[in-house]
């Protein structure tokens, strides 16, 4: 057989994209693109033809589209969707194509629809006349979060459907519906069980016995009948899009108004408009880099996960905060816990902390008193290191020093099994902590983040000796507690504390350089960061910082928020403290500055972020280069899920590679004749500057 033959073979035996059956006088049409049924342009050619073959066949009555697998559809494949954001044009049939297709259908159009409905596939599902879901479908347009307006029509249909304030909801969380409040909204004509297509058969054939008609969503005036509460809305919304850095966010609010002022048409023209307009923005690149760094860190490269063993029991040592909200975060997500701590006491009070909370939540509505009882029949505390002989996995999760902490390992290490896990959640000391274990195969480090049920990056270090079995089982455990596990060698301050120190030296420079404390929060609050430096060192305290100005500040006995103020002076306010100036603190600084010569320095809120920003940078660019960390995506993913880096900027590896590597190089090369041990540039800048390269093809290394 030769090569070209054997080509012909194989395209021969390769399944449809789109397949169609008839029953009943039914044509039921099947996206058949595993495993999301993405929209590409091939399966938007073949539903396009299986269409208007269905439409000419007068056997057809109804015509059925649905999913094959577990869902309908997430929308355009994602090598279109980068053509896109670099300018392409979308091939025709476009999305937009497919949907007024199946709209101006002569024949009824019933979308069936379970699992995720996303995207281009909410678009044609809203696009059809009638629709049918399962109760656990889920049906959203999450573009918001990748910075961008949704397509095919769905600015323009869904709040025909539901009205402007459901829809913008809708488009501007990116949260999803289910199937029971997707017929509640008006979006779904019926929620019946999808185990089996007897609901989806019984629903198209009633069309055909009550000779129901087409009903095109266009023509659909439900949500616009009221022309004041639709405006309403809109201004709402257009309110809340002045305060976002998206500019999507208002693109969309834009677009819901056209839908009422709009003839249907003219409406889809300016959804495409805004679209385009938001797909050439920075923010798209960036978000969906956000979204690509967290996926390619839960996926460590050359780690066989196979290997991994079966945890089902989690062991704490401590009963700290931060323990209790680990020991929680593992209750949520199945893990029988046992806490321990050698003081009964504490060990009982911890005990109350976390069943009080699991029946608060069940008193608020958020579990039902089943799920409390299932979670409390799982926890349990102990005061005897004995308690910890059956468990898989066990968490060291003291607030001690490391010479403390490899007291408590050592000790662990007695009593628990030799195929456990033994983790510490300090972020250093790595080496030392090992040191005394019989068995440090199994030792590695899993940094958490306060408040620890809630933020969803934890980093996983891997320690000198650990094995892969060892890491490939703390792996599962993070992911089991629903959280992105980024991978790293061990090195004091791993990536968050490493690039936060960067930060706050940075500031304390910048200080020093008579940049007033309110100029500097202000550049980085713009810039996107929820709270600036200074208003966060003074809420966490300035006794934990090193800087030059928080030492003096502190000699001052200005000790942050609680006390006598910090960088600012602060007033209570119903108890709580409210910022007002920071005059008194700045007067304090000039007088050190100026003392040891320093003259003032006047920068724009750019050069401030520029000089915090590519600190942090390049302390991430010093922790690839020694191989700590293996890809820059990593340090961003972390940023952004842990420390508030603006998702729309994409971490501070990507603000750097947007810059270029040789305009970073140069602004570093600036700014280190100020603090070399900051700013004097990385080899791996120069490297990528030699090469042609990067940061972004580390990436994808």
């Amino acid at each position: 057989m030769t090569t070209s033959d054997a080509k012909s073979a194989a395209e021969q035996v390769q399944p449809p994209l789109v397949d169609t059956r008839h029953d009943g006088g039914v044509a039921y049409i099947v996206l058949c693109n595993p495993p999301v049924n993405a929209l590409t342009l091939d399966v938007r050619r073949s539903l396009l033809s299986s269409l208007q073959i269905a439409q000419d066949d007068p056997n057809v009555k109804v015509i059925c589209l649905h999913g094959q697998g577990a869902g309908f559809s997430t929308g355009l494949g994602a090598a279109e969707l980068a053509d896109l954001e670099a300018g392409s044009l979308e091939a025709t049939p476009s999305l937009d194509d497919l949907c007024r297709t199946i709209e101006n259908s002569h024949k009824p159009v019933v979308a069936a629809l379970r699992g995720s409905v996303f995207e281009g596939g909410l678009a044609l599902a809203l696009a059809a006349h009638y629709r049918v879901c399962g109760p656990k479908a889920r049906l959203g347009a999450p573009e918001i979060t990748f910075g961008m307006v949704p397509g095919g029509g769905v600015t323009q249909r869904l709040p025909r459907l539901i009205g402007a304030a459901a829809a913008l909801e809708m488009m501007l969380s990116g949260k999803s519906v289910a199937g029971q409040h997707a017929q509640l909204l008006g979006i779904c004509d019926d929620v019946v069980d999808m185990r089996d297509m007897r609901g989806v058969n019984a629903f198209c054939q009633s069309l055909i016995n009550d000779g129901l008609v087409v009903r095109r969503t266009c023509d659909v005036m439900t949500g616009l009948s009221d022309g004041a509460a639709y405006m309403d809305a809109v201004t709402k919304h257009r309110a809340r899009a002045g305060q976002s850095h998206i500019k999507a966010f208002g693109f969309i609010v834009d677009c819901v108004e056209a839908a009422l002022l709009l003839p249907f048409e003219a409406g889809v023209f300016r959804e495409n408009a805004a679209r385009l307009d938001a797909l050439g923005s920075k923010q798209v690149r960036a978000m969906r880099h956000a979204y690509l760094a967290e996926r390619r860190a839960a996926r460590p490269a050359g780690l066989n996960l196979s290997k991994s063993r079966a945890a089902s029991t989690i062991g704490i040592a401590g009963v700290s905060n931060m323990a209790l909200a680990i020991a929680m975060a593992a209750l949520d997500h199945g893990f029988e816990v046992v806490v321990f701590g050698s003081d009964a006491n504490q060990v009982a009070l911890a005990q109350r902390k976390i069943t009080r909370s699991y029946e608060q939540a069940a008193q608020q509505g958020h579990i039902t008193p089943e799920i409390r009882d299932k979670i409390l029949g799982q926890f349990s505390g102990a005061s005897e290191l004995q308690s910890l002989s059956n468990c898989d996995f066990v968490i060291e999760a003291t607030s001690g020093t490391v010479e403390r902490r490899a007291q408590i390992l050592s000790r662990i290490e007695e009593f628990i099994s030799q195929d456990a896990v033994l983790a510490t959640i300090s972020d250093r000391g790595f080496a030392r902590m090992a040191q005394d274990l019989s068995h440090p195969e199994r030792f590695l480090g899993l940094h958490f983040f306060a408040p620890a049920q809630a933020i969803r990056v934890v980093e996983v270090v891997r320690t000198e000796a650990l094995s892969e079995v060892a890491l490939a089982t703390a792996h599962a455990v993070v992911r089991k507690m629903g959280k992105v596990p980024v991978c790293l060698s061990a090195h004091d301050g791993l990536i968050a504390n490493t690039l936060e120190k960067a930060a706050w030296d940075a500031v304390d420079v910048l200080l020093l350089m008579g940049v007033a404390p309110s100029r500097i929060d202000q550049a980085m609050e713009h810039f996107g960061m929820p709270t600036g430096p200074c208003a966060n060192m003074d809420a966490l305290g300035l006794e934990y910082f090193t800087g030059v100005a928080a030492s003096v500040l502190r000699e001052a006995g200005r000790t942050g928020r609680g006390g006598d103020g910090g960088f600012y002076d602060y007033v209570l306010t119903d108890q709580t403290p409210q910022r007002t100036d920071d005059h008194a603190a700045l007067a304090i600084i000039d007088v050190l500055r100026e003392g040891a010569g320093i003259g003032r320095v006047t920068l724009s809120e750019a050069q401030i972020c520029d000089r915090i920003i590519l600190a942090q940078a390049n302390a991430g660019a010093r922790l690839l280069q020694e191989g700590v960390v293996a890809r820059p995506g990593d340090i961003d993913a972390v940023m952004l899920l842990a420390k508030g880096f603006p998702r729309w900027q994409g971490g501070p590896m990507l603000t750097a590679d947007v810059m270029r590597p040789l305009v970073v190089q140069k602004k570093l090369r600036e700014f280190a004749a100020e603090a070399p041990d900051i700013w004097e540039p990385a080899q791996i800048w120069a490297d990528l500057i030699k090469n042609g390269d990067n940061l972004e093809s580390l990436n994808l290394s």
